[in-house]
């Protein structure tokens, strides 16, 4: 099973949001149902410290 499959996301908004190049943002829901998914932490998907754009 694919991260798809697993959430019910679609494959092209998947694809969008791992294309750095893309605005694509996961929300909070997004985030809950792939670590669910995962079994793991929402944490898991958040970065150490802030990223700040330039």
């Amino acid at each position: 099973q694919n991260l798809a499959d697993m959430t019910g996301l679609s494959k092209s908004f998947i694809n969008s949001v791992e294309n750095k190049n893309n605005k694509a943002r996961l929300n909070c829901y997004q985030i809950n149902l792939i670590s669910e998914c995962l079994k793991c932490s929402p944490k898991d998907f958040m970065p150490d410290m802030p990223i700040l754009e330039e």
